[in-house]
Parts: C-alpha cells; sequence; structure tokens
C-alpha cells in the first residue's frame, strides 16, 4: 500500500460503522439490522462483517446481538468460554468452584461471594449477576459427592457392585477430591479417568474438562459419558484379549 493513502477496505469499514453507530447507541434492534442489510448491498457482507466485529468492543448492545443470531451450538460454546473466564476469576480470588458458582440449561448460578468477587475485580457489568444465592444446594448437578442418574447396583457373587456409570463416578469424584476423603493416592484415579478419556476421544484437553467439569453441568456429563465409554472399551479389550 502507498503510503499516505488508507486501503479502500478501511475506509468502506469506516463508513459502515459510522453508519451504523447511532443505532447500536440507541439499541434500535430494527434500525441496525435495516443499516446492516442496506450496507451489505452496498459495500459487501465482508466488510461489513469486519465492522461489526470491530463495533462489539464498543457497543455491549451490538455484542449481545450478535450472540443472539449464532447458531444455538455456536452460542452455547460462546457462553460456556464467557463462562469459563468468570470461573478463572473466582478461582484467583480463592473460592472453590463447585461451591460457588453452576452454568447450566438455566444459565448461570453464583453464590453472594462469588457475586462480590467479580465485582471486586473490577469485571464489567458484574450488576447483571444480581445479588447470587446464600449457596448452590439444590442448584444443578450435586457434586457432593456425584452421582450420574444412570447409575446402578447389582449383586454379583454376593457382592454389591456398581455399572459402568458408577464406576465412572466413583473415578471423577475420587478426581476431583469431591469424597470426603481424598484418596490415598491421587494419581491412580487421575490415570485411570486419562486413560478412559484417550480411547473415546484422544484429542479432548482433559486438563480443560476437568477444570469446566466443576461448575460447568454439561461438562461433568460430557466428562462422565467419556469415562464410561473408555472404560467399557477397556474392559471389553481384557475380555478379549483373554480369548
Amino acid at each position: 500500500m502507498t503510503k499516505g493513502f488508507q486501503n479502500p477496505d478501511e475506509t468502506k469499514i469506516a463508513i459502515v460503522i459510522k453508519r451504523l453507530a447511532p443505532a447500536a447507541k440507541r439499541e434500535d434492534y430494527d434500525a441496525l439490522n435495516q443499516g446492516i442489510l442496506k450496507m451489505v448491498e452496498r459495500h459487501g457482507g465482508e466488510v461489513v462483517e469486519q465492522a461489526m466485529i470491530r463495533m462489539i468492543d464498543d457497543f455491549p448492545f451490538v455484542r449481545q446481538k450478535a450472540i443472539e443470531n449464532l447458531p444455538d451450538d455456536q452460542k452455547q460454546m460462546f457462553n460456556a468460554e464467557a463462562v469459563a473466564i468468570i470461573a478463572g476469576l473466582l478461582e484467583e480470588s480463592g473460592l472453590r468452584l463447585e461451591d460457588h458458582i453452576r452454568y447450566g440449561d438455566q444459565g448461570v448460578a453464583l453464590t453472594h461471594e462469588a457475586v462480590q468477587a467479580i465485582v471486586n475485580t473490577g469485571y464489567p457489568n458484574a450488576s447483571d449477576f444480581g445479588i447470587g444465592n446464600e449457596s448452590l444446594e439444590g442448584i444443578g448437578i450435586d457434586r457432593a459427592p456425584f452421582m450420574h442418574p444412570l447409575v446402578e447396583t447389582f449383586q454379583h457373587h454376593g457382592e454389591d457392585c456398581l455399572n459402568s456409570w458408577g464406576v465412572a463416578s466413583m473415578a471423577i469424584n475420587a478426581v476431583m477430591n469431591w469424597f470426603d476423603e481424598p484418596p490415598d493416592n491421587p494419581e491412580t484415579p487421575r490415570s485411570f479417568v486419562a486413560e478412559c478419556v484417550s480411547r473415546v476421544a484422544p484429542t479432548a484437553d482433559l486438563d480443560a474438562l476437568l477444570f469446566r467439569a466443576r461448575y460447568d453441568d454439561r461438562a461433568l456429563m460430557k466428562l462422565a459419558s467419556y469415562v464410561e465409554s473408555g472404560f467399557n472399551t477397556i474392559a471389553q479389550k481384557a475380555v478379549d484379549d483373554r480369548k
């Protein structure tokens, strides 16, 4: 690009932002949508997309509308990433995530202490979280300890046994330290969980999944599914090897 001359696309992006900014400031969705359609017709979709990306930081209304218009799977992914940031702030504040934040189908639930911790960090729009709850008891999936809904017990040679979902639940509880007493050797259950997950989801980031499972009900159920499926794979291989 010749020195002293602006890229034509940059000029178009600036024009689009100037055209859309008044509607964004007024939080007028209809006017914003009509403006977007006109700008796409005049300057093309790629230019308008870049303009919207740049407006997201300056106009929370634009960010919210962009999220609302995402496909459901992308919307869930975006929300999960935002909650992960909140969880990270709470952990840095010294709060045990299992006790102070829960994320599930109904949204995010926080305790009073969690809300105050977020306020203390200077997090923008902290007031959106309200005052929080006394506790998370009865909210989302219980983690004290965790028991998958499909857990069953049965008798084998006169002894009480757990099905594969029970095995997965017990292993996760041990790794997460959700039992009243920690395991004698924490690395043993973690190695077991890692082996199970690697059998069915070899590219999964186990550390990230374990972190999110502490507060995210979807992540916890995904982790349980991986461990249960992986355990069955390992058990079946052991049976086949004996034949």
